[in-house]
């Protein structure tokens, strides 16, 4: 064959074969690349395609393990307790498994009541004043069959269940003298106590709301006192 048409011939078989090698697909470190990328980027004629997972596996690598304790602190006693087996180092579970039942046992002290108290007028000292040197005591006097004190007392059992920590009492008008001529308009009468002392005192449907009385606008008055917490932003009423 002639020499021209032989080295032709060898060129064409060399293009087909770079451009299969273009068009054959490979996998690099999680990234699609071809055969022809790969030899250019050996040759130092292009460079390296980044990763696209790197940052992921980075970012995974960064993320913090959790410790011991704090992958027990997302378990309950009882889920503890059934761990102790699985435990080593006896003197940290008996350590962890104390902290966790003084923590429980100081959160049954602080959240000791979670129901309104009725009381009289010779309860009124022992129940609230000096009650009141250990706890917030939230005080509200109603008259019964009067409908706003009574729909009052609805809302204020309800804020008693939530805020467990708080001692709720409330007693009819006529239990004691000194609140015997209170008129309706100024029932109920609410008064926070705290070491003996007067912390929010609030008269009157009114002053809760009015129209727009709820759990929650009350809530959010008393909040004022610090007797209680609430995560309601802004007062659901026109103050």
């Amino acid at each position: 064959r002639p020499p021209q048409r032989a080295a032709k011939r060898k060129a064409c078989t060399n293009f087909a074969v770079t451009t299969m090698m273009h068009d054959r697909s490979t996998f690099r470190q999680g990234e699609e690349t071809t055969e022809w990328e790969d030899i250019l980027e050996k040759q130092g004629i292009i460079k390296p395609k980044e990763n696209p997972y790197a940052e992921a596996d980075r970012g995974a690598e960064k993320e913090p393990q959790k410790s011991r304790e704090e992958e027990l602190a997302e378990k309950s006693l009882a889920e503890v307790e059934e761990l102790e087996d699985e435990f080593d180092d006896d003197k940290f579970f008996e350590e962890y498994r104390k902290k966790r039942l003084a923590e429980l046992k100081e959160k049954q002290i602080s959240e000791r009541f979670g129901s309104v108290m009725d009381i009289t007028g010779s309860q009124y000292v022992d129940e609230v004043n000096k009650a009141s040197e250990s706890a917030f005591v939230i005080l509200t006097v109603y008259r019964r069959g009067n409908r706003a004190t009574e729909t009052f007392c609805h809302h204020i059992a309800t804020l008693a269940r939530r805020h467990k920590a708080a001692k709720f009492v409330r007693i009819e008008c006529d239990q004691m003298e000194s609140f015997h001529k209170y008129p309706d308009a100024a029932l109920p009468l609410v008064m926070v106590y705290k070491e003996n002392n007067v912390k929010l005192q609030a008269m009157g449907i009114g002053s809760f709301g009015g129209p727009k009385l709820s759990a929650e606008s009350i809530e959010w008055v008393l909040s004022k006192s610090g007797a209680i917490d609430t995560e309601i932003d802004e007062a659901p009423f026109d103050e």
